[in-house]
């Protein structure tokens, strides 16, 4: 039985949330991508809300999040704002072969520019201090894969190898690092989490007085590697309208 994803409006007093409604969005929507893709060309939570409110849709909610069922259990997601590049990129996502877990995971396009660039970025971060950036861009929601790999990466960044196996195994670590960073569950996350801290606070929270892009550490990918699976982290967040929005995305 597939999983259905609905946008759902509420009222949010601090941390609770209060009449919940599900927003009508025409045809079940079966995958975590097709709710990115009608909710990432909007600038962010509170002007989706006020599309919906003005079309009569929603009355006195100020918060939108993705629910979904999972072994009896109701989940919830931030929904994906202020990314357009993203509608360029989700029609082109790909499923991959997980070689350690004999599973299918689906990644995104690792040529296309807008992942280089937030690779990149994502260098910048973890080449300055891994800790602090998942301490304060994740907080208590840390990626634990992502994490492990991070670590590894940072513990032999920069060592001279006396071994070529050594060497090697550096680059499969650094190799695996950039594929999980692919992944789309991962990769949205990071989207999110980045996008909400850094709207409030500048990059000095990464404690450093002269952070640079640094692209030197992204290299060509091997795409007969995969990623290993990590489930997906569950949180709380911030949609259009579903009756209203499908209209307006297909115009």
């Amino acid at each position: 039985m597939s999983r259905t994803y609905k946008l759902i409006a509420s009222r949010k007093e601090y941390y609770h949330f209060h009449d919940e409604q599900v927003l009508e969005l025409g045809e079940p929507i079966t995958k975590l991508s097709d709710m990115d893709y009608l909710t990432c060309r909007y600038p962010n939570q509170e002007y989706l809300l006020s599309l919906l409110t003005n079309d009569g849709e929603i009355s006195g909610k100020n918060h939108l999040s993705i629910q979904y069922l999972k072994n009896k259990r109701v989940y919830y997601l931030n929904p994906l704002f202020d990314q357009p590049q993203m509608l360029d990129i989700i029609p082109q996502l790909k499923e991959e072969k997980n070689q350690m877990a004999y599973q299918k995971i689906l990644t995104i396009p690792r040529n296309h520019p807008f992942f280089q660039e937030k690779l990149a970025e994502f260098y910048a971060y973890i080449n300055t201090s891994p800790e602090y950036f998942f301490e304060t861009i994740y907080q208590k929601y840390i990626p634990k894969n992502l994490e492990h790999l991070v670590m590894l990466y940072h513990e032999n960044k920069g060592k001279t190898f006396d071994a070529l196996e050594d060497e090697y195994n550096y680059h499969t670590i650094k190799r695996n690092l950039e594929l999980e960073f692919s992944r789309y569950q991962t990769f949205r996350q990071y989207l999110i989490v980045t996008n909400q801290i850094l709207k409030t606070r500048p990059l000095t929270i990464l404690k450093t007085n002269s952070l640079e892009l640094d692209t030197s550490e992204a290299e060509d990918y091997d795409y007969e590697e995969f990623l290993t699976e990590e489930e997906i982290m569950r949180s709380v967040a911030e949609g259009d309208d579903v009756y209203v929005m499908q209209k307006r995305l297909n115009k």
